[in-house]
């Protein structure tokens, strides 16, 4: 983590996008230390998932948020091969955190981390939050310009025209 610090500190990021790290960070430390029933939160069901899956989705939307952002401090475009690359990156470094996965389970007894199919599962929901995220920038895009290029409405009892100019709104 202080890697992690020294490198970005000198960007700025928006509280939202910090927000929702500190919420993804929250969500780990919590599965691994609360604990419901004498069984870690990391090894309950919610909603027909194990929480675990809850945390890699939150997480990787994190993620890519934070990747998209350090593409606009860049100064690159986000085209969509650049979006399909945000969401490669993403998934590499969730595929990182599995592999340290797997090096826990070679070397501690009784680590609670899962096998194989919990991997490919952790994976599945890295891609469902990378994916999620580049839906919903999209759907907030398409939003921001169609409210953009509605014509204004026409003020009624008005003494002189007023143009309004439409004003695009940054997505998150």
């Amino acid at each position: 983590m202080p890697s992690f610090w020294f490198v970005f500190r000198h960007y700025e990021f928006d509280g939202s996008t910090l927000l929702l790290v500190q919420i993804g960070i929250l969500m780990h430390f919590s599965g691994a230390f609360l604990y419901v029933d004498q069984h870690r939160l990391y090894d309950q069901i919610v909603l027909g998932l194990r929480y675990d899956k809850y945390v890699h989705f939150v997480n990787a939307f994190a993620a890519t948020l934070l990747i998209s952002r350090l593409f606009q401090v860049q100064r690159i475009a986000l085209t969509r091969a650049n979006n399909v690359f945000v969401v490669l990156v993403v998934l590499g470094l969730g595929a990182v955190i599995e592999i340290v996965e797997y090096a826990v389970v070679l070397t501690v007894q009784h680590n609670g981390v899962g096998g194989y199919d919990n991997n490919m599962q952790d994976l599945i929901a890295n891609l469902a939050g990378a994916c999620s995220f580049m839906l919903s920038k999209y759907l907030w895009n398409w939003r921001a310009k169609a409210w953009s290029t509605r014509p204004a409405k026409p003020v009624v009892n008005s003494l002189s025209p007023v143009t309004v100019k439409p004003r695009v709104i940054d997505p998150p």
